[in-house]
């Protein structure tokens, strides 16, 4: 499935030029377009992709209304996008291997590698997470969010790298 920019409706193009000048450059989404070698040709995925929902109900821009999308929807889709590959690369990769391709080591192998915590670690280790856009006002989230940060930096400082 391709969804080229041009193929966007009028509004949609409109939000995506916002997006791009108010979240994207002023946040320095660029790094991590870098960070990860792929260069969005519509930066409001990526804007989406790195807005967490505590940010969604603030004004975007007083003259322009429209909500922010968070990255909740695009989670579900890259998620399951993920799970299928894994799996089915697991699946593929184990069919010789008489006590690999039973479901239960099947699902172990697959868990062992799609979890928030190895997938967080890799954020925090490359710092995509210093361009989450959330809303720095509620402190309570703040809090949270800077407190797994400093843990899963510490983790990494003691075991080392995710590579």
């Amino acid at each position: 499935m391709k969804l080229e920019l041009e193929k966007l409706t009028a509004a949609q193009q409109m939000k995506a030029h916002v997006l791009e000048h108010t979240f994207y450059r002023p946040n320095q989404m660029h790094k991590v377009e870098t960070i990860i070698g792929y260069e969005f040709k519509c930066k409001s995925w990526l804007v989406q992709a790195l807005t967490h929902k505590s940010y969604i109900d603030q004004s975007v821009e007083s003259s322009v209304k429209m909500r922010l999308d968070d990255y909740e929807r695009l989670e579900f889709l890259g998620d399951s996008v993920l799970n299928y590959l894994v799996a089915k690369f697991f699946f593929i990769s184990t069919q010789f291997d008489q006590e690999r391709k039973m479901p239960k080591e099947l699902h172990k192998m697959k868990t062992a590698v799609i979890n928030n915590t190895l997938l967080s670690l890799i954020v925090i280790e490359n710092g995509i997470h210093e361009h989450i856009v959330y809303n720095k006002k509620a402190m309570a989230f703040k809090d949270q969010f800077d407190k797994y940060v400093s843990d899963v930096a510490e983790m990494v400082r003691l075991r080392g790298t995710t590579a």
